[in-house]
């Protein structure tokens, strides 16, 4: 398992979580279009919820 989204969304149901906290970071449109967004597929994929938290500048 070398995909974090497939560790983070395997420990959910692993563990029982309740709550997934994301601190997303900030790729531009071409880097989230090449490499997509682990972000994005666990805001997705998990049945628990997901709160994505925005880094202060």
């Amino acid at each position: 398992m070398h995909d974090p989204a497939d560790f983070v969304l395997q420990a959910e149901q692993d563990h029982q979580v309740s709550l997934i906290v994301l601190g997303p970071r900030k790729r531009s449109r071409v880097g989230k279009l090449l490499m997509g967004s682990i972000a994005q597929r666990i805001l997705i994929e998990a049945d628990c919820p997901v709160l994505a938290v925005k880094a202060q500048n």
